[in-house]
C-alpha cells in the first residue's frame, strides 16, 4: 500500500514540477495543479481562470508554444483598491528559453519611469493599469523593453494570502527585524502565514533599500509558495488551492497551451536567474521616479533575447 502512495505522489509530484515553470513568480507552484487536474478540472473553474486579452496576438502565442520557441510571459501582482481598479504591485517578465533550458525573471520596479503608450505621457510604469488596464500594461512593458509578450498571469495580492494558507505557509528568512501590518518578523528563518506573508511582501517603508528589498522579498515568498506546492499537504488540499485560484487568478494562457509548456518547456526549470532593473533615483514635482538609462534597457532586451547574461 505504502508503494502504491509512493508511486502516485512521485508521479504528482513530476506533474506539479512542470506546470510551475508556467506561472513562477506571481503564482508560483500553486499554478502547477492546473496540469494535474487537466482531465478531472471543472470547466466553470477554467472559464474562471481564462481571460484573453486584445494587447497580445493569441494565434502567434499558440504557434510558438506549440514550436518550442521561446517565450515571454508578464506576471502580475495587482493590490485591488476600492477607488479604482488597482496597480500591480509586483511586475516581472518572465523569459522560458527550451533550448538554452533556462528561465530569466526580469523585476520591473513599479516606480519605474516609463512611456505609457495610449495614454501619451510618461509615468510610472505600474500606473499604466490605472490608466488603460492589463492591455495597456502590457503595451507599456513591451514598449519599454523592446519585446513581444507571448502569455500574462496575474493574482490579486488579496489572493496571495490565500494561496500561501492554502499550501500550508511559505518559508522565508528575513534579512533584518521589523514590524509590519501587526506582525512582528524577526531575523532569520521562520514560517508565515497568509496574512503574514502579505504584509512581509508589502513593506518598503523600514527598509533601507526601499522598492529592491521588497522586490526581493516577493520573489522570496513565490519561492516558497513553490516549494511548499511540493508538499504531501499541498496535494491534499488540491481542491482548496484551485479554489483560490479560480477567485484571483487570470490568464491567457488555455489549459492545452499550460500543458503543452509544462511537458515540452520543463528542462527550462534547470538554470533560473534573476535580475532587477536598475535605475536612478529622481523626483518630478515632488513624484518619485526610478530612470532607467538607454543602456540598462538594453542590458535587459539583451538577457531576454540572447544566450549572454
Amino acid at each position: 500500500m505504502m508503494n502504491h502512495q509512493w508511486k502516485e505522489w512521485s508521479r504528482k509530484r513530476k506533474w506539479l514540477m512542470a506546470i510551475g515553470l508556467s506561472m513562477l513568480l506571481v503564482v508560483g507552484g500553486s499554478s502547477s495543479y492546473l496540469l494535474f487536474l487537466y482531465q478531472k478540472v471543472h470547466q466553470t473553474v477554467v472559464d474562471d481562470l481564462f481571460e484573453p486579452v486584445t494587447a497580445i496576438d493569441s494565434e502567434t502565442s499558440k504557434r510558438k508554444t506549440e514550436a518550442n520557441e521561446a517565450l515571454n510571459f508578464l506576471l502580475l501582482g495587482i493590490d485591488e483598491r476600492e477607488e479604482d481598479i488597482g496597480r500591480p504591485d509586483t511586475l516581472i517578465v518572465m523569459h522560458v528559453d527550451p533550448d538554452g533550458e533556462k528561465v530569466r525573471l526580469i523585476s520591473i520596479p513599479r516606480d519605474t519611469m516609463a512611456w505609457i503608450p495610449g495614454h501619451g505621457k510618461y509615468d510610472k510604469i505600474n500606473h499604466s493599469y490605472t490608466f488603460g488596464g492589463l492591455d495597456m500594461t502590457i503595451k507599456t512593458v513591451e514598449d519599454l523593453l523592446d519585446i513581444k509578450l507571448d502569455y500574462y498571469a496575474t493574482v490579486n495580492m488579496k489572493g496571495l494570502s490565500g494561496i500561501v494558507d492554502a499550501v500550508g505557509g511559505v518559508p522565508v528568512t528575513n534579512e533584518f527585524p521589523f514590524v509590519q501590518g501587526g506582525f512582528d518578523y524577526p531575523e532569520g528563518p521562520q514560517m508565515l502565514s497568509g496574512d503574514q506573508a502579505l504584509a512581509y511582501v508589502r513593506m518598503r517603508d523600514q527598509d533601507p533599500k526601499g522598492d529592491i528589498g521588497r522586490n526581493y522579498r516577493q520573489r522570496e515568498v513565490v519561492e516558497g509558495i513553490m516549494q511548499q506546492g511540493m508538499s504531501l499537504q499541498a496535494v491534499a488540499n488540491l481542491d482548496g488551492i484551485f479554489e483560490v485560484l479560480s477567485a484571483h487568478m487570470h490568464t491567457n494562457m488555455t489549459l492545452d497551451e499550460i500543458r503543452t509548456v509544462a511537458i515540452n518547456y520543463r528542462s527550462a526549470l534547470k538554470n533560473i536567474d534573476m535580475y532587477q532593473i536598475k535605475g536612478t533615483d529622481s523626483y518630478i514635482n515632488d513624484i518619485y521616479y526610478l530612470q532607467v538609462s538607454p543602456d540598462e534597457i538594453a542590458k535587459v532586451n539583451q538577457m531576454i533575447s540572447s544566450e549572454a547574461l
